[in-house]
């Protein structure tokens, strides 16, 4: 009778939790790739999201695209004194739950691996938020001053994080070069001597890794 008092009473705890936690589909913003830069006023952090249609509330361009929607597909950066505050000005613009669960791809400027102290606060960002699985594949791109990766593809790739995986999975020459935040994580904790990240260009607005960006200890 003990025992099936104890499983009653667990059954209901964990109902009541998924009911206090669930959020429908159509409240969040799914977005395939995270893009981080640092500047003079500190990081700035954008999100690709993919085209998942009407359905999902995050329809990307077209007639029926209303002001806020627009606003919500299309303004996807956000800048604060740390990654954190970057990230929470962000989500206090956007009328959707930013769910990082499905994220493929996290895109960092070089002045964000550069710098120790810099890399280290990024890395502490990444690892203190589990919805960033270590599986996550790691790439490097240099705007130059330019816009970012995100918003240059936003008009011709649908879903960034994605096309940047496949570009390292279905390319037999790039076999081996692929790393995930959790080889950066590793590098960092087990003070290994480099890591080598893909680095990603632009070639008529598609990105292509035709590049290597080495960290040393």
């Amino acid at each position: 009778m003990r025992k099936l008092l104890v499983t009653i009473a667990m059954a209901a705890l964990l109902l009541c939790l998924s009911g206090c936690t669930k959020r429908e589909l159509e409240d969040r913003y799914f977005p395939l790739a995270v893009e981080v830069h640092k500047e003079e006023e500190g990081f700035r952090i954008e999100y690709a999201l993919p085209n998942m249609g009407e359905e999902t509330g995050q329809k990307k361009g077209g007639e029926e695209e209303t002001e806020q929607e627009e606003k919500d597909t299309k303004e996807e950066s956000a800048t604060g004194k740390t990654i954190e505050d970057a990230a929470k000005d962000y989500a206090s613009y956007v009328d959707k739950y930013i769910d990082s669960g499905h994220t493929k791809a996290i895109i960092l400027g070089p002045e964000m691996l550069e710098d120790p102290e810099t890399r280290k606060e990024m890395l502490t960002y990444f690892e203190n938020h589990p919805t960033f699985a270590r599986s996550i594949s790691i790439f490097v791109y240099d705007d130059e001053g330019e816009e970012s990766l995100v918003t240059k593809t936003a008009s011709s790739v649908d879903s960034l994080g994605t096309y940047l995986q496949d570009l390292i999975k279905n390319n037999p020459n790039k076999k081996g070069v692929g790393k995930t935040l959790g080889d950066l994580l590793n590098f960092w904790h087990n003070n290994e001597e480099k890591v080598t990240i893909p680095q990603v260009h632009l070639k008529k607005d598609k990105p292509v890794a035709d590049g290597e960006y080495v960290i040393q200890k």
